[in-house]
């Protein structure tokens, strides 16, 4: 409560409702995964260097690149063009993908994003002061519909 005092002398009392407990407790209480960008210690991808952020992006592109069916889009009615695809997915204390999640224009892209991503091989887990942590990681994708 306040007690807020106008030009007048009027005096108005007000009930000031503390949201930042709320958003603390909600995040704490639906996910403790760091995100990459916030981690000390990144997961490391096959290959790269021990906490490489830079070259676990790269590895994780190429291999999105790689095993993505670039005839797939063409065949589905779609618009020419770019064509943006949205992956999200965390990294467990294992160094499993986890929790995978995608958005993209059409259902069987969305399936085909997923099943390549779900095709990441184990990486060494990400890190922080009190070790092994889950880290949540985000990346767009750009495909072309010709």
């Amino acid at each position: 409560m306040k007690i807020f005092t106008y030009q007048d002398n009027r005096k108005v009392l007000v009930m000031v409702p503390d949201f930042s407990v709320l958003k603390k407790e909600k995040r704490s209480s639906n996910d403790s995964s760091v995100n990459i960008l916030k981690i000390e210690k990144a997961p490391t991808f096959p290959g790269c260097e021990e906490g490489d952020k830079n070259c676990l992006h790269k590895s994780i592109q190429q291999h999105f690149s790689k095993n993505f069916d670039t005839n797939l889009p063409d065949n589905l009615g779609l618009s020419s063009g770019k064509k943006r695809v949205f992956v999200g997915f965390k990294i467990d204390k294992n160094g499993e993908v986890i929790d995978l999640k995608a958005r993209a224009p059409h259902q069987e892209i969305k399936e085909e994003v997923l099943r390549v991503m779900s095709s990441l091989p184990k990486m060494i887990p990400g890190e922080n002061k009190e070790g092994k942590v889950v880290v949540s990681y985000n990346v767009p994708f750009t495909i072309l519909v010709n």
